[in-house]
């Protein structure tokens, strides 16, 4: 959920990597992340359950309290939902976890949008590479904003703390190359599911703003004839 080692597949593959790389401890504290501290839902409940069968009341409950934690990230980073949490957060007097809220929200909005202008330049592929591009562009302003802010408390953002990472030597071992690895994957997954909902049905361009004949030949083999009008960067987006 809120980890590499909770998803399903996705952990098997880094334990592979990480097997294949000479890290065979690593490989295996994976699998026992994904068997016993997975904070996926449902999989999360059943190994709590099996838990408090066991006779582990404990781990049971320390299991869905980072359950909890990780879903709380989760909906940071739902766009306008993780900005109005925000705002509660700071109406609340919590600026810290306001912070954290609205930066995932604005990262998320940024890699769905970048998604929207790439699938209306270059089809599936070109919102997989829009929303890595939205993301990182959202990492600069989000660090900048940041150091406007809080001065020489902030800290760098998303690429910009992995790019500190690696310098600093925190980022060596296969598991953590491979959890770096994934972010940008992730990224295009995001750009490619916000130009889905943004061209599709109820989404938030404008039909007809650009001809068939002027658009990528993917784009207009996935588009019905009321939703040719796309945007982003070279033509004026019209929102609805």
């Amino acid at each position: 959920m809120g980890n590499i080692d909770s998803v399903p597949v996705v952990s098997q593959v880094k334990s592979l990597t990480q097997e294949i790389a000479g890290d065979p401890a690593g490989a295996l504290a994976t699998q026992q992340h994904f068997a016993y501290n997975n904070t996926f839902p449902v999989v999360s409940q059943i190994a709590s359950l099996g838990y408090y069968i066991d006779g582990k009341p404990e781990e049971a409950k320390d299991l869905q309290i980072k359950f909890l934690d990780d879903a709380e990230r989760i909906t940071n980073s739902i766009p306008v939902a993780g900005h109005i949490k925000g705002g509660v957060h700071y109406i609340l007097g919590d600026n810290e976890s306001g912070d954290e809220a609205m930066k995932a929200a604005s990262r998320s909005t940024g890699v769905a949008l970048g998604g929207i202008g790439g699938f209306a330049m270059g089809g599936p592929a070109g919102a997989v590479a829009g929303g890595v591009a939205g993301g990182a562009a959202m990492d600069a302003i989000i660090t900048e904003s940041d150091k406007l802010i809080h001065g020489k408390n902030a800290s760098n953002y998303g690429y910009l703390a992995i790019k500190d990472g690696v310098e600093d030597g925190n980022i060596h071992t296969a598991g953590e190359i491979f959890d770096t690895a994934m972010m940008p994957v992730f990224d295009g997954v995001g750009g490619l599911a916000g130009a889905k909902i943004g061209t599709g049905e109820g989404g938030i361009v404008e039909p007809a703003e650009i001809p068939y004949e002027k658009m990528h030949p993917s784009v207009v083999d996935v588009l019905p004839p009321n939703k040719a009008g796309l945007f982003i960067i070279v033509y004026p987006l019209k929102l609805k």
